[in-house]
């Protein structure tokens, strides 16, 4: 059993952060959904996603599913919460669009120095994990690259004012 305490943990202080922005009560003018809960929800949704890239999900996979979100899931309750990449990409926009304007309220939004970089970049670690679980290919590898210039692109599309 690989030890995924160290994703855990960084899982845990990025829903810090966001904790603390939701108490500020700015992301409420911009969704009905707390911050923490929209990216925990794009978390979960990245990570059954990328799990099922290979056509199912692997118990190895599920492990680091359930040792990130400390549950207990079997594969097949994963499988149920999978969504289509586009989806998912559109969320993650919804999720990094609240995060930049309570950031601009907050006086602290700037396009590269934004809360969304680490959070991206956790991302990105988070879903190589799940897709190092197992023996991947390279369609895998590239099924990842062209997801995050995707998550790009949403990024550089928040407007700066």
């Amino acid at each position: 059993m690989t030890d995924y305490s160290e994703t855990r943990e960084k899982f845990e202080r990025i829903i810090e952060v966001f904790d603390k922005y939701d108490k500020t009560n700015i992301p409420a003018e911009y969704s009905e959904t707390p911050l923490v809960d929209l990216v925990t929800a794009d978390l979960v949704s990245l990570a059954c996603y990328f799990s099922s890239t290979d056509g199912s999900i692997s118990e190895s996979e599920a492990e680091v599913f359930n040792a990130v979100f400390g549950v207990h899931r079997t594969p097949e309750e994963i499988t149920s919460l999978i969504t289509d990449d586009e989806s998912i990409i559109e969320k993650i926009g919804t999720t990094f669009n609240v995060i930049a304007e309570t950031e601009k309220v907050l006086g602290i939004y700037t396009l590269r120095k934004t809360m969304i970089v680490p959070l991206i970049k956790f991302f990105e670690r988070f879903a190589m994990d799940v897709i190092k679980t197992d023996e991947y290919d390279k369609a895998e590898l590239e099924t990842y690259n062209v997801f995050f210039c995707k998550i790009e692109a949403v990024l550089t599309a928040i407007p700066t004012k």
